[in-house]
């Protein structure tokens, strides 16, 4: 959706707000779900490291260019990705 937005439809800005709260509130229910594993310092450290990164995306997502926008977010996709495997690991 940021891409759009970044290539000149306004239209996008309003759903991209209502995505980045849908995002912030399921962020918050990841760290719930996760709390009692939260205590093994690499997922706090993890988490802690994917949610200030998802905070400075969202303050900059409508002033990068489409391409920075999508390398971020792909990179991001990719920390989250790991720690869902790495918190399977533990549980499974």
């Amino acid at each position: 959706m940021s891409v759009v937005l970044l290539n000149g439809d306004e239209s996008f800005r309003h759903k991209i707000l209502l995505k980045q709260n849908n995002i912030d509130h399921l962020f918050a229910q990841f760290v719930k779900l996760n709390n009692p594993f939260v205590k093994e310092q690499n997922i706090k450290k993890q988490t802690e490291v994917i949610n200030s990164q998802w905070k400075k995306l969202k303050t900059q997502v409508f002033s990068h260019s489409a391409k920075a926008t999508f390398t971020i977010q792909s990179n991001l996709l990719d920390q989250i990705t790991d720690l869902i495997e790495y918190v399977a690991d533990i549980i499974y």
